[in-house]
């Protein structure tokens, strides 16, 4: 295939062989560089173990602002408005 390609690539006008070269570049630098993804570590479990010396006692009680309909979070701030 490379023989037949670089066969018509000297056959087309100098315009026409510097587009090529262009695109050619383009995907060269959009592909070729790429690395493969790095492989992924197993998780193992315990180790965190230790790393949370806190946790509330009503952690698992369910949200009471979530309960309220008339819950407002106004524009261009972080505030919510009861």
């Amino acid at each position: 295939m490379s023989t037949t390609f670089l066969h018509q690539l000297e056959n087309l006008p100098a315009p026409q062989q510097r587009i090529l070269l262009d695109f050619a570049e383009y995907l060269v630098s959009k592909y070729g560089t790429q690395k493969k993804p790095a492989k992924k570590k197993n998780r193992q479990a315990g180790t965190l173990q230790g790393f949370f010396t806190y946790m509330a006692d009503d952690f698992d009680a369910p949200l009471e602002n979530l309960n309220k309909p008339n819950l407002v979070i106004q524009e261009g701030t972080t505030q919510a408005k009861l």
